[in-house]
């Protein structure tokens, strides 16, 4: 789930949205890997990855509040405004039968649900202190941003901002 941006210049997203600065600077503007062996449940990634921006967010497969946060997002009215963003949830864990029921009910071309077994994902990324957080990743795949855009109205609003100022 990435949420590519399509600023010509990655210094005027630094400039214009001021970054939560509880954050680890080291986490900010680091690049993410996406490896060729990830799972799609619900698509195939070539078809998701493009040049724009990314949202991603990881959650549990055995969670069920991260079920109801698949729901939420795909029923959201905000999903159809950040529609120049890839959205990508990275599954974390084996197909559970929660997952499996979710997977079969809802429409799932609105985002891409990635399946990583062995959370190879965020061990390779360093990225376990970002666990059940959403991160807002440039084209180049540079996190520039953590916050949740369909629960957190400011999140949504920068991003908004983000996607005019292109």
């Amino acid at each position: 789930m990435l949420l590519a941006f399509g600023c010509s210049d990655l210094a005027d997203i630094r400039n214009s949205i001021a970054i939560d600065q509880s954050l680890n600077s080291e986490i900010i503007y680091k690049t993410v890997r996406f490896p060729d062996w990830l799972f799609c449940a619900n698509s195939n990634l070539k078809n998701f990855h493009n040049q724009k921006p990314t949202i991603l967010t990881t959650v549990s497969t055995d969670c069920s509040d991260c079920i109801t946060k698949f729901i939420n997002w795909n029923s959201s009215k905000k999903l159809s405004d950040l529609s120049d963003y890839n959205i990508y949830f990275v599954a974390l864990g084996k197909q559970t039968d929660l997952l499996k029921e979710y997977l079969k009910k809802e429409d799932k071309k609105r985002f891409l649900i990635i399946i990583d077994t062995t959370n190879t994902f965020l061990r390779d990324n360093n990225l376990f202190s970002y666990y059940q957080k959403t991160l807002v990743l440039d084209k180049n795949h540079q996190i520039v941003y953590v916050g949740d855009p369909i629960n957190d109205q400011r999140a949504f609003d920068d991003l908004r901002y983000l996607q005019h100022e292109k």
